[in-house]
């Protein structure tokens, strides 16, 4: 087929417009991915001055790099087929069965981007094992004949006739991929969004696929172009997160009603005529009636019911209130593969099901975010045996303690094979992942099925969409993430080498927590008390995190406490010795930890909720403990679980502080080494000092030479 190559814009940016989006290897695509990935982005980004807000806040949707889909794709069917077939699956014909009855679900399909990866992916495998489709034609060829059976045995060979001949007119009149294509959307792939309008590029996107691999003939009708397919009972608008109150139970009567929609579904995909598909539509819906009837009569909830009966896949520009994978797809067992980019959008807890997710809405604690619920709803939907699910979400999911029992789940019930990090700017601007999404991302990759003692999880960090293809893991046990459960059950963003130092310091050192009196955000919510405090001068400087710097507290301030407010954390304040840091740095600034000493200031002063405030125990202590929170060491350290932008209570009760009683010169000589820094006005003519701590914090927390140079090779 001759093709038009057309190209929208100018530079860099152009987006290349043939008519070939054929393979998923770097090549002329057609009907690009990225411009059809850029349309569904530019409508989610359009302003609606109604609401004062875009699509795309209000969705969480984003567009996934090619690069990024690739990967994903490869590595998930991969997994599923070295399950199903064996490690040498490449070179072996059983993978052309394994294929045939592979089940993969986008759980949030938005344009179509993974399910039309999967697409290309598939039909590459079977072009390399069955260049002439002898095998993939039989298969059909066998599914039709067994599907026909019943109707054959009474003696209508019509069906079957048509049937096979149809088969034979797909591979003999098209091009080969046409009937790789056509099967694999009909048996394997499906995809679920609420947005109606992705559903629908996502479709337009399989048809047009479809189009360019058929061969015009112009003395047939039509030039002997194919009706394309018809999609609506493979990507559906639906809620994925919202299931049916009651699951579908079983009956004679009611498996009959499933047996007769699931085959008006099935006939549906082929109808090539308006009558057929309105007959078709009919009975559907005739179908779903009846048995909504019949589970009433049988108790099943009347909303339920309801719902099922209200479900049409037909009408376009419908969204249902739930998914159900059994009864909009026909899967019962689950599915073999789940991949996708779910939504990032923070919603109140108790809107979606405790009891369908018992760990990310029934467990965890502190603000709700789709994706950790899309984590565990895929973890739902993946078959019970072995199962396999691919999702790049927040970096959050790796070690916030708000995803804590999201965690939990995946490291107690699952076998995850690799977790691979995207911080929130790369250090390639042109390499960026996600140029709209204002956190760090992973890919995380796990199985359903409990690990094994000796089962390792693969973690690789910093990376972009040019690295994805030259990855560095670090090798870690997961029984051994496992046993962290005091500690959160985090997933480090440990480099190659730094797991065994970072594990030996988490295990063995006493946490910070046991030598605080007390840690608080500050003395007064500068939201909430926004009214005690304004630009004009008083007695009381009200000092910010931005007034918060490594060894120094700015003197001038912009803002002061207005008369009569917080006495009581004035009076405190003057009495104590605090260590204080900003509440708020950037997960890839220079310095994540930015602490200073207050003590014995010439005048009054509160902190608002942007700094951590911490008086000790043992206040003699406070200098040394300064340097090792200002240390490189314990930079280093902190970045390992921290994967926002907050320095959070929890993150700094959990640092690990050393034995001082062991190393009492060095103690003191860190005292003061603080002490002439903190005297030192000109922070820049502190460097010499502040490297001098640096190396007693090593020896404080006993790191041999390899080891320091590893933390001093990533720390910055």
């Amino acid at each position: 087929m001759t093709v038009c190559k057309c190209y929208f814009g100018t530079g860099p940016n152009s987006y290349k417009f043939t008519v070939a989006e054929n393979t998923p290897l770097e090549q002329d695509v057609a009907l690009d991915p990225e411009l059809l990935g850029q349309v569904f982005e530019n409508l989610l980004a359009s302003y609606n001055p109604e609401t004062k807000t875009t699509a795309r806040k209000q969705t969480g949707s984003f567009y996934t790099p090619r690069e990024i889909v690739e990967y994903m794709v490869n590595e998930s069917v991969a997994a599923h087929l070295r399950e199903k077939v064996g490690a040498d699956w490449k070179d072996n014909p059983q993978t052309i069965s394994a294929l045939n009855d592979i089940k993969i679900l986008d759980p949030a399909c938005g344009s179509g981007a993974f399910p039309m990866g999967i697409l290309h992916t598939m039909v590459d495998i079977l072009k390399t094992l069955d260049p002439e489709n002898e095998h993939w034609r039989a298969i059909q060829k066998q599914k039709a004949i067994a599907e026909t059976e019943q109707a054959y045995n009474i003696g209508n060979q019509e069906d079957r006739d048509y049937r096979l001949q149809e088969i034979s007119d797909i591979f003999e009149n098209n091009s080969s991929d046409y009937g790789r294509k056509l099967f694999l959307i009909e048996n394997c792939i499906f995809g679920v969004d609420i947005q109606p309008i992705a559903v629908q590029i996502a479709k337009l996107r399989f048809f047009i696929s479809l189009i360019v691999d058929q061969k015009p003939d112009k003395d047939k009708d039509n030039f002997g172009i194919r009706p394309l397919p018809n999609l609506e009972t493979k990507f559906v608008a639906a809620h994925t997160l919202e299931g049916l109150e009651n699951s579908l139970f079983r009956t004679p009567e009611i498996e009959k009603k499933e047996s007769e929609l699931k085959q008006v579904r099935h006939d549906y995909f082929t109808a090539n005529t308006r009558k057929k598909k309105l007959d078709l539509q009919k009975k559907d819906k005739k179908l779903r009636n009846e048995l909504a009837q019949i589970l009433k009569t049988l108790n099943f909830a009347e909303n339920s019911a309801n719902q099922i009966a209200d479900f049409d896949p037909y009408d376009l520009n419908a969204s249902s209130p739930f998914f159900d994978a059994e009864w909009m797809f026909g899967v019962k067992d689950g599915f073999d593969v789940v991949i996708g980019n779910p939504p990032y959008k923070q919603i109140r807890k108790k809107i979606l099901s405790a009891k369908q997710y018992p760990y990310s809405e029934g467990k965890d604690k502190g603000k709700q975010n789709l994706y950790k619920v899309f984590v565990e709803a895929s973890y739902n939907l993946t078959n019970k045996d072995s199962g396999f699910t691919c999702l790049i979400v927040q970096s959050s999911l790796m070690c916030d303690q708000s995803s804590i029992h999201t965690r939990e789940l995946l490291l107690s019930k699952t076998t995850i094979e690799q977790v691979i990090e995207f911080p929130k700017k790369s250090s390639d601007p042109n390499a960026q992942v996600f140029e709209s999404v204002l956190q760090g991302t992973c890919i995380i990759l796990f199985k359903k099925q409990p690990p094994n003692t000796k089962h390792s999880v693969c973690l690789s960090v910093d990376n972009n969409t040019q690295t994805i293809s030259k990855l560095d893991f670090e090798i870690v046990l997961q029984i051994d993430l496992l046993a962290l459960k005091s500690f959160g059950y985090p997933l480090p963003l440990v480099h190659c080498g730094e797991f065994k130092i970072w594990h030996m310091i988490r295990t063995s050192k006493k946490l910070f927590q046991v030598l605080m009196d007390e840690i608080s955000k500050g003395d007064l919510n500068l939201g909430t008390n926004a009214n005690t405090f304004s630009p004009q001068k008083s007695t009381v400087k009200l000092y910010r995190g931005k007034n918060v710097h490594r060894y120094q507290l700015d003197i001038e301030v912009d803002e002061y406490l207005k008369s009569g407010f917080f006495k009581h954390k004035i009076l405190a304040n003057a009495k104590n010795i605090m260590l204080v840091c900003q509440e708020v740095t950037g997960t890839v600034d220079p310095r994540r930890l930015i602490f200073t000493l207050v003590e014995n200031l010439p005048f009054q002063f509160v902190f608002g909720d942007t700094v951590q405030k911490i008086t000790l125990k043992n206040q003699s202590q406070s200098k040394v403990i300064l340097g090792i929170l200002n240390s490189r060491f314990m930079d280093w350290f902190f970045r390992k679980t921290s994967t926002n932008n907050h320095i959070g209570g929890y993150e700094l009760e959990q640092l690990p502080m050393p034995d001082f009683t062991a190393y009492p010169t060095e103690c003191e000589r860190i005292d003061t080494l603080v002490d002439n820094i903190l005297s030192e006005k000109n922070s820049e003519g502190t460097s010499d000092l502040e490297q001098q701590i640096d190396k007693l914090v090593y020896k404080l927390y006993g790191l041999t030479k390899p080891e320091i140079e590893i933390v001093k090779g990533i720390a910055k």
